[in-house]
């Protein structure tokens, strides 16, 4: 008798084991695709920023990604229908967040690439290089088309600290 107790336990702290290895790697995969979700808020204060949110957007979806995976090894272990549902709950919240988040990244996108388009349209081939931050006109310096585009190209509640110049961003 003593023999099939042990083998018992033995048998429920290696499922115990394996439950909470799962859990653990769900919580880690969480954590990545928070991080990435903050650091890309961060970054889409400043249109600049915009490549450096391309290629973070690409680590969130790898991390999106290895999220399902870790569900889907937790989902597995569930054995009641209630936890079950919770668990398909829980994801469910998850997707949505992401899938809202993706769509306000989209959109910052497409912003930068009208704004991008916007201010290029503006540059004759008469200007050079030198004059294409402001104009001359009348005596008095205006700024040109350019200059405007990357000063308005702050989304509010960033402040002016907050911008990261693109040649300065660097990846951890």
């Amino acid at each position: 008798m003593t023999s099939s107790r042990s083998r018992q336990w033995k048998c429920l702290r290696e499922v115990l084991k394996r439950f909470i290895n799962v859990l653990s790697t769900r919580k880690v995969a969480k954590a990545s695709v928070k991080r990435n979700i903050n650091e890309i808020t961060s970054l889409m204060c400043a249109v600049e920023n915009v490549n450096v949110v391309i290629a973070i957007e690409s680590e969130l979806d790898e991390a999106m990604e290895n999220l399902y995976r870790a569900h889907d090894d937790y989902h597995r272990t569930l054995t009641t229908m209630e936890a079950q549902e919770e668990s398909v709950s829980y994801l469910t919240e998850k997707v949505k967040k992401y899938l809202d988040f993706k769509e306000k990244v989209h959109l910052f996108r497409q912003r930068c690439e009208r704004l991008s388009r916007s201010a290029f349209d503006s540059v004759q081939p008469s200007d050079s290089i030198s004059q294409i931050g402001s104009k001359v006109r009348g005596g008095r310096v205006h700024p040109s088309r350019t200059s405007s585009v990357i000063g308005h190209s702050r989304v509010s509640g960033c402040s002016r600290s907050s911008i990261v110049p693109l040649h300065t961003v660097e990846r951890r």
